[in-house]
């Protein structure tokens, strides 16, 4: 009986062990799946999910980027765990119906190629379609498809914009791989049960021995094999430790394989130990303490064979087997899963720094409403250090006295609904940002004066779009919002002014029309003050003039020039006056043309020289050797500024120098700016003075004003003509230390000055000694001479000079060129002169002066003494190189170097017999053109068209006929056309034709010549020109002789003159009474041409209105009248265009212009 009750123990012992196994082995496969889970998830959260969302389902994918990341991606995962078979993306594009987006394969699984992009899933089962719906992740298995069977786990990817489900990522492990794993994790319990199992089997062998001792036996040998199989078995490494010295006692297969050793014996006697704190040293403690406390689990870091190391998950069991106490250790590889958490973790310490470092100020909170982050521009903000309160959440402290939840609380916890408790009508959804809050509010505890802050909270998800916590960040508005209330209340304030400004405005119109009334007053008044004044007054200036050409007494001409000075200062004074209404109304412009910058200078220097000399200053004016000569720009702006900044230069300054420069500032390939600065040595400004001195009517004090006259307004418009031309202005002085004023202008860049310049091989290597006892002058010659390539010593005196001489002998390098002043203390230049060619060592060495104008020497002495050349200053950098040039090939120049005025010129003599045929439709032309002919001693016919002309030669045979270009009924072109053909009637078809034309252009040149005309000559017309044209053409050129340049001289005068009276009277050689006679036609002829070209006007004809401005164009010309020339010059070229609407919009203008002709025509007194 006793027996019998053993036997039920040992039967209920066995069975209850059978289902403690059982229960082990489900709880493994539990845990399993959890794991794989977790795996799954942290492999999904490493995949960037906008790569998941670029892929397309379909074969393109096979060579996106997005897809070749994403397979390298999870090959890599596949591999680094061998228990994973597939790893794949999936997703529905349809109900109840799923594709693959992406399959691994690795090269073990060649017999089973992955599905294809979109390739269909057919063995789908229910849970795993449903995970696109709920978006819980899951684990399932074993299940059975065509490549096998397996445990699969399953995460979806949800698109946290939209929150819907994108794809799923799945991993597949083998359910054989999985079942054995299972069993080995299951091991270590199921021995201890079954260990307990064969205790009761022993216990009842043992009470039964005596009866069975054999069969007892067999069952211990049987229950013992088992255990060993399990422990020999088992997938999982496991180590039996001593529990007292912790040295290992037994290990199986397993254990061996994951440290790297094929035997026990390898791995007792090798280090498996890493580094610190996971040494050897520390292992004894952990066994100890399962030992004493039970089953103990922790991560440890092993070391392999190879030398590297892995992550083990490991169990410690104490067992007591025999009698004798054991630590059982069981270790799973968890290298795979600790790198993907170290990257997690690496990649949240990456955003703990953006956070921490960003000037933003921010605190992020998880899902318990605990902060995570609190960077330290919310330390600064809010005073309460981070370490503070971070674990806490307490993040109300840092904006409220009192607990209370922040946005982001709201946000965390879904209660939103409550917003309006809190944020009434201080918060609003964000636009810039998906499902995020902002709110505005004013902190007065904040600061001194308390803070206006906006904070954002946005919620942070996790690559599922699962929400992990919520950051706020919070912006100090106050400025903005201080500014904001400012404006409010400026609007209010401008509503009230605006109703005030509305009865403002009406009575500001009522002054608007008055003072545009006034405008208008004004402008009359100033035409008519124009013309009042400045008509008597240049009848007085002309007749004062004629009275100084009379004989007078000492007394009576002083008294004849003072009126006649005391008249040009108030007509200067006038001519300041209407520029600066000009600059005032906006009404200068720049006329910009082709100019040569060295002849301006030259010029400019030579009129100016007269003034100095009149106050015995020394007179410099010079270009820099890179200044460019052939520019675009308006000269006469330039020289009106150079005369006025000179003009003051030359009154304020008693004794000295004035000197002119100009340099280069910039240069481009098609623009300069020049710098041109005016220096003197007078009585200078005071400092606090400077920036008053360009403003209107403006001198440094009332006595300057009354010592040296003057208007006060050449500064004013100086400045504003500079800035017309994209310059500045400026002045450098002090008190009784001169001035510099300066001025830049920006020109335009000629072709012709844009080549390299060649240096004169003249003057190239020449040694020229410079004697002037003005430095200035030197220096400046220097720069010149020096630019030529000449080699240039200067001497300041004439025994310097002898000194330089000598030491030049006596370095055997002699001078070849000496350029010496006329004036200088102790030794004059002549006293130099003389002291060279005395001494025989310098005969060979040419000899220039340089005399200031008035204080010429008698040519026979200077020839006499030996100089080849004499300069009048200052020196023309032209006359300089001729000069030189001369010099330096033996020729001798017994004059001053001045250049011949049109009055001097002598005409040629030309046979008074000739008969001259003029055919001009303009009456103003023929006279001006008669007039030249009187003076060369010639009578011409005239005719008014080409028709004319041709009828003139049938019945007369002229030796010469000056043909006008463009004539009504028939042009010159056609005319000679005409005359040339071998059928004309004309009395002489090879007469000499001579055209006059205004367009000067090459190509109207060559129409001229390919018409069979002979030559042309260019309008207006000047004695010269025509003297020298008729000379080449009718008196042949003496054989050895050079011929004369063909090109006509251009005629020089400023656009836009109402009347140039200088250049007419200069065309008509000065004879009064021609210009009398032409003016009187002219003023007689125009109004007739003004009616015609209303009448064309009214017609539309604008062929006839072309002819007429062209016949006014060329009358003009002649009589000096620019402005009326541009006129009619711009509206033929736009009847030519035909650009009607300029042609008609203009010329209403003819009558104003030939108005202010002839209105100054009175007031010159030439009629």
């Amino acid at each position: 009986m006793l027996r019998t009750k053993w036997m039920l123990s040992a039967a209920m012992a066995l069975v209850v062990g059978t289902l403690f196994t059982a229960w082990m082995v489900k709880r493994a496969d539990g845990q399993m799946r959890a794991e794989l889970l977790h795996r799954t998830e942290l492999v999904a959260r490493a995949v960037n999910i906008e790569h998941v969302k670029a892929l397309t389902g379909t074969e393109a994918d096979l060579d996106s980027p997005d897809f070749l990341y994403l397979n390298a991606q999870l090959t890599n995962v596949k591999k680094a765990n061998d228990k994973y078979r597939y790893i794949y993306l999936m997703a529905r594009p349809e109900e109840d119906k799923v594709i693959f987006l992406l399959d691994t394969q690795d090269d073990e699984q060649k017999e089973s190629p992955p599905s294809q992009p979109g390739d269909l899933y057919e063995d789908c089962s229910t849970e795993l379609l449903s995970i696109f719906d709920t978006q819980q992740p899951f684990a399932e298995g074993p299940i059975t498809d065509e490549w096998g069977t397996w445990i699969s786990a399953h995460v979806a990817f949800v698109d946290p914009q939209r929150d819907e489900t994108i794809a799923i990522l799945g991993i597949d492990v083998d359910a054989e791989d999985w079942k054995q794993t299972v069993i080995a994790r299951a091991a270590l319990p199921a021995a201890l049960g079954l260990a307990l199992i064969a205790a009761l089997v022993l216990a009842s062998t043992a009470y039964g021995q005596y009866h069975s001792l054999t069969r007892t036996e067999a069952v211990l040998r049987h229950t013992e094999n088992q255990f060993k199989s399990l422990f020999i078995n088992s997938p999982v490494a496991i180590i039996v430790h001593d529990k007292d010295s912790g040295e290992i006692v037994d290990a199986n297969p397993a254990a061996c394989e994951i440290y790297g050793f094929s035997t026990i014996e390898q791995l007792k006697g090798s280090c498996i130990w890493q580094e610190p704190p996971y040494t050897f040293n520390n292992a004894p403690n952990w066994i100890h303490k399962a030992a004493a406390e039970g089953i103990h689990q922790f991560e440890w870091l092993g070391h392999h064979a190879t030398g590297s190391p892995f992550w083990a998950h490991v169990r410690l069991n104490p067992i007591t087997l025999n009698g004798r106490g054991y630590v059982l250790a069981t270790l799973i590889d968890i290298t795979e899963r600790q790198r993907a958490e170290e990257a997690i973790r690496d990649s949240e310490r990456r955003l703990n720094n953006i956070i921490h470092g960003s000037p933003i100020p921010m605190f992020v909170i998880g899902l318990d409403h605990r902060i995570v982050n609190w960077n330290l521009a919310l330390e600064g903000l809010s005073g309460i250090p981070g370490p503070e309160v971070i674990g806490t959440a307490e993040q109300w402290r840092a904006f409220y006295p009192d607990p209370r939840p922040t946005l982001a609380d709201l946000l965390v916890g879904d209660e939103l609904d409550t917003i309006d408790t809190y944020y009434a009508g201080k918060y609003q959804k964000s636009q810039l940002i998906e499902d995020a809050y902002e709110a505005t509010d004013f902190f007065p505890d904040i600061g001194e004066e308390g803070r206006w802050l906006r904070f954002t909270a946005a919620s942070i998800r996790d690559a599922a779009g699962k929400t992990v916590g919520v950051m706020e960040t919070v912006v100090d508005i106050t400025e903005s919002q201080r500014a904001e209330e400012q404006i409010k209340a400026a609007l209010i304030e401008a509503e009230t002014l605006n109703r005030t400004l509305e009865e403002q405005t009406r009575y500001a119109n009522q002054l608007a029309k008055a003072a545009e009334t006034a405008n208008v007053a004004k402008s009359q008044f100033l035409a008519n003050m124009s013309h009042e004044i400045r008509t008597p007054m240049n009848g007085v200036i002309g007749m004062t003039g004629l009275l100084l050409d009379t004989a007078l007494t000492d007394e009576q001409r002083d008294y004849a020039q003072t009126a006649y000075n005391c008249g040009e200062s108030l007509l200067s004074l006038i001519n300041d006056i209407l520029d600066y209404s000009k600059i005032e109304a906006g009404k200068f412009e720049l006329d910009v043309v082709d100019f040569d910058l060295r002849d301006l200078l030259e010029e400019f220097a030579a009129m100016m020289a007269i003034r100095a000399h009149e106050k015995d200053l020394e007179f410099i004016c010079a270009a820099h050797p890179d200044v460019p000569s052939y520019l675009s720009g308006d000269p006469g702006r330039l020289r009106q500024i150079l005369n006025n900044l000179v003009g003051n230069a030359v009154k304020f300054t008693d004794a000295g120098e004035v000197a002119v420069r100009v340099e280069l500032d910039t240069k481009t390939d098609d623009k300069v700016v020049l710098r041109f600065s005016v220096r003197d040595t007078g009585i200078g400004i005071s400092a606090d003075k400077l920036e008053y001195v360009f403003e209107s009517f403006a001198q440094e004090d009332g006595s300057t004003t009354r010592r040296y006259g003057g208007s006060g307004l050449g500064l004013a418009i100086s400045k504003q003509l500079a800035e017309l031309m994209d310059g500045d202005i400026g002045v450098i002085s002090a008190k009784g230390q001169g001035s510099e004023f300066w001025f830049t202008a920006r020109l335009g860049l000629r072709p012709e000055d844009r080549a390299e310049r060649r240096t004169p091989v003249e003057i190239c290597g020449k040694r020229i000694l410079v004697v002037d006892d003005n430095l200035t002058n030197r220096e400046i010659l220097k720069l010149r001479l020096t630019s030529w390539g000449a080699h240039v010593v200067q001497a300041a005196s004439g025994t310097a000079a002898m000194a330089e001489m000598e030491r030049a002998h006596q370095a055997q390098q002699p001078f070849d060129v000496v350029i010496t002043d006329m004036q200088m203390p102790e030794m004059d230049g002549l006293m130099l002169g003389r002291a060279i060619r005395q001494d025989a060592h310098y005969k060979d060495v040419h000899l220039m002066m340089m005399t200031s104008l008035g204080q010429y020497s008698s040519s026979a002495e200077l020839a006499e003494i030996g100089f080849s050349a004499c300069l009048v200053k200052p020196v023309r950098p032209s006359e300089l190189y001729t000069r030189l040039k001369a010099g330096l090939e033996g020729q001798i120049c017994n004059a001053s170097s001045r250049p011949q005025r049109e009055s001097e010129y002598i005409p040629p003599k030309l046979d008074r017999t000739l008969r001259v045929l003029l055919a001009d439709d303009n009456i103003t032309n023929q006279k001006v053109a008669l007039g030249l002919l009187k003076k060369l001693g010639l009578h011409a016919d005239a005719v008014a068209n080409g028709a004319e002309a041709i009828k003139a030669l049938e019945m007369i045979d002229y030796d010469l006929v000056l043909m006008d270009v463009q004539m009504p009924e028939m042009d010159g072109l056609e005319a000679t056309r005409r005359i040339r053909r071998p059928d004309s009637a004309v009395r002489n078809p090879n007469v000499l034709i001579i055209a006059m034309t205004a367009h000067a252009m090459q190509g109207d040149c060559e129409k001229c010549l390919k018409a069979g005309m002979d030559d042309y000559i260019a309008k207006p017309v000047t004695l010269a020109a025509l003297a020298e044209k008729l000379a080449q053409r009718l008196c042949p050129t003496p054989p050895g002789e050079p011929e004369a340049n063909d090109t006509p001289p251009s005629p020089d005068f400023s656009s836009g003159a109402v009347f140039d009276r200088i250049g007419f009277l200069g065309r008509l050689m000065g004879d009064a009474e021609i210009a009398g006679a032409v003016i009187e036609v002219f003023l007689d002829d125009i109004p007739k041409q003004i009616a015609s070209l209303k009448a064309a006007l009214d017609a539309g004809d604008m062929e006839t209105i072309g002819n007429v401005a062209h016949t006014i164009k060329g009358a003009a010309a002649n009589v000096g009248g620019e402005a009326l020339r541009e006129l009619a010059s711009q509206i033929e070229e736009a009847c030519r265009d035909g650009n009607v609407d300029y042609a008609y919009k203009h010329c209403s203008e003819f009558e104003v212009q030939f108005s202010m002709l002839k209105n100054a025509i009175q007031r010159s007194s030439v009629r």
